[in-house]
């Protein structure tokens, strides 16, 4: 529920303040000179110094990312909310499951346990919906063209043009020599 402000100076971190949200922090994005953080219940558009600029209130809010001049949320009702600068918007229905979203250029890709949707950024229309089956998402990591799901089955996916959807590149289910134990956590490092 908190959040730390700190000022970078030559090469430290000065603490500069302390601010408590009504609600844990389910995301934070850099956003300008400031920052947008993520409730369960609200995106907030802070300034530098912590202040709030603009606010949106929803119920259920899962991910947010930012797509072109556009911010995307996501909450649990399957809505898909475009909003602008001052965080205001509308919403497009993807259907219930979708826990994740990922900004790909001019697109935004919505994963759940069962479903892979693309949405156009621009037209909020769907553009592509493939069938998955994971254990979980909430682990899902977008990166060098491809999404890792993680957890105990560790898939890893790489999407395709045209309406073919996806290539499985790994899934430990169906590996010869089978990933023991589950990834916890996951580092990026060059793409």
């Amino acid at each position: 529920r908190d959040l730390y402000w700190f000022d970078a100076v030559g090469n430290q971190l000065k603490a500069a303040s302390m601010q408590t949200l009504g609600a844990e922090v389910r995301g934070l994005l850099a956003d300008g000179d400031g920052f947008l953080a993520l409730t369960s219940g609200q995106l907030l558009r802070l300034s530098a110094s912590g202040q709030t600029q603009a606010t949106f209130t929803g119920e259920g809010l899962l991910s947010v990312v930012r797509a072109g001049d556009y911010v995307q949320v996501l909450d649990n009702a399957g809505r898909l909310w475009r909003l602008d600068a001052s965080l205001k918007g509308t919403s497009t229905q993807l259907g219930l499951g979708a826990k994740r979203l990922f900004a790909l250029p001019g697109q935004v890709l919505a994963v759940a346990p069962q479903r892979i949707q693309l949405i156009d950024s621009a037209t909020q229309q769907r553009v592509g919906n493939w069938s998955l089956v994971a254990a979980s998402v909430d682990a899902a990591q977008w990166t060098g063209g491809k999404l890792w799901l993680g957890g105990s089955e560790g898939q890893v996916f790489s999407p395709v043009h045209g309406s073919d959807g996806y290539i499985s590149l790994y899934d430990s289910r169906n590996a010869v020599a089978p990933t023991r134990g589950s990834v916890e956590s996951l580092a990026l490092r060059d793409g």
